[in-house]
């Protein structure tokens, strides 16, 4: 039996079916196209980046701009180059800030440095001018003491026990100028107030600067304010300050006079 049908429809639905076909293939292959390209650009880009931080390393430059590596920021993805590249990263961003710590470090130890070479230095000073100071007053009791032991004039052993008494109290100033100093360094340091006669106090000054005092072209005096002048303060400080300006007074004038006391304001 035969049976007749028509084959032209048949072929029209085959090749609409193979179009469609084609279609999607075409779809389908520019799709994956695109996105193997998209994926080798992206571990291109991050392969260059990598590049570039090396060959800055390689010059020994630290110092990275971390923004322009946000791609790379994203652990979450499953791409091992960019999460191999964000650790290299985050690991160049770590010792970046350890340098700029350690230079920071370098800086304060330098800055420290100096100030330690600078007070070594003015301890140094102050030693030398201490030793000079001290041996001064040191001097003078020990060779009136020797002409002391054979003199016999009572006038003139009385002057010399002056001078020696004197002196005697300048060595203990300075003494205790040199143990104030280190009070100060301690942080110990106290101050005693007391009730004094400012007079006598510029007068015992007075005295006692006049033996430092040895240019006969230079006078020192005392220029007394008001008579029997009771303040209330802190003789010691007072005295030093006043040793220290009379000292640089008498130690920078080389003719003339040296004038100090006090006056009502």
């Amino acid at each position: 039996m035969v049976v007749e049908m028509p084959v032209q429809p048949l072929y029209s639905q085959a090749r609409e079916i193979s179009m469609m076909i084609l279609i999607i293939g075409g779809i389908v292959c520019i799709v994956l196209t695109a996105s193997v390209y998209l994926a080798i650009y992206k571990s291109i880009r991050t392969i260059k980046n990598i590049t570039s931080v090396a060959n800055q390393i390689i010059k020994g430059d630290y110092n990275f701009d971390y923004s322009k590596y946000n791609s790379v920021n994203d652990t979450k993805k499953k791409d091992e180059i960019v999460v191999r590249a964000y650790s290299i990263v985050q690991m160049l961003k770590q010792i970046n800030d350890h340098m700029d710590e350690r230079e920071r470090f370098n800086d304060e130890l330098a800055i420290a440095k100096d100030k330690a070479e600078a007070s070594n230095r003015l301890k140094s000073a102050f030693l030398a001018n201490m030793s000079h100071e001290i041996r001064t007053p040191l001097n003078a009791i020990v060779g009136f003491s020797g002409i002391l032991q054979t003199t016999e004039d009572p006038d003139e052993r009385q002057e010399y026990v002056a001078i020696i008494e004197k002196n005697n109290d300048l060595l203990l100033q300075l003494i205790g100028d040199i143990l104030d100093l280190s009070k100060i360094e301690a942080g110990t340091l106290e101050f005693v107030y007391s009730d004094f006669d400012l007079n006598e106090l510029m007068h015992t000054e007075e005295s006692t600067m006049r033996i430092k005092q040895t240019n006969p072209d230079v006078e020192l005096s005392f220029v007394s304010g008001i008579p029997d002048f009771c303040i209330y303060s802190e003789r010691n400080r007072l005295t030093q300050v006043l040793t220290n300006l009379i000292s640089n007074a008498i130690k920078f004038t080389e003719k003339g006079c040296i004038h100090f006391g006090y006056r009502m304001d």
